[in-house]
């Protein structure tokens, strides 16, 4: 689904903050899976689906960041031809509303669209009930605004959350 008319990945490149190995430069925790490597695993390994786990371990867990990513970047997405960088963001309890690995995770990947000289528009497919009351005002919010602000070039999107029933969400508090 993230292949290029010609078979190539349009994947450019994979931040895993939740495994040991090659950090990103400029970070000191997690691996980078660049572009070569992604090419390598889509050529020689093929996803075992008895499996999965050994994938999951490498790429980080696709439950829910990959199918937001093929909505807006897969071939039938919204945006079928953009050029894709990730970030798996571990999703346990102690890191997933950790603002200081949301904050690290927009660098990279405005670092990323910067080095092949692109726009940037980063999803935060994150939205939880938790963690204030999505009105712009916590710290991590501002945080956002206050790195998009000068970068003309960079669109921040983010999720509300997943109760969009909920009267929090669409109630404007």
């Amino acid at each position: 689904d993230f292949n290029d008319s010609t078979g190539k990945s349009r994947i450019l490149s994979i931040w895993n903050m939740g495994r040991r190995g090659t950090p990103p430069a400029g970070f000191d925790y997690g691996t980078e899976i660049t572009y070569d490597s992604i090419e390598y695993y889509r050529l020689n390994l093929r996803p075992d689906p008895i499996n999965i786990n050994q994938w999951e371990r490498l790429f980080g867990y696709s439950f829910h960041g990959t199918p937001v990513a093929g909505l807006a970047a897969g071939k039938n997405g919204v945006a079928p031809g953009a050029l894709i960088a990730g970030v798996a963001l571990t999703a346990f309890a102690d890191t997933l509303l950790r603002s200081d690995r949301m904050l690290d995770a927009m660098v990279y990947l405005y670092q990323t669209a910067q080095k092949i000289k692109r726009k940037c528009i980063i999803n935060i497919s994150l939205g939880t009930p938790w963690g204030g009351p999505h009105d712009g005002k916590t710290l991590v919010e501002k945080a956002i605004d206050n790195f998009a602000f000068e970068k003309p070039d960079l669109l921040i999107v983010s999720s509300a959350g997943n109760e969009g029933n909920n009267f929090k969400h669409w109630g404007g508090f």
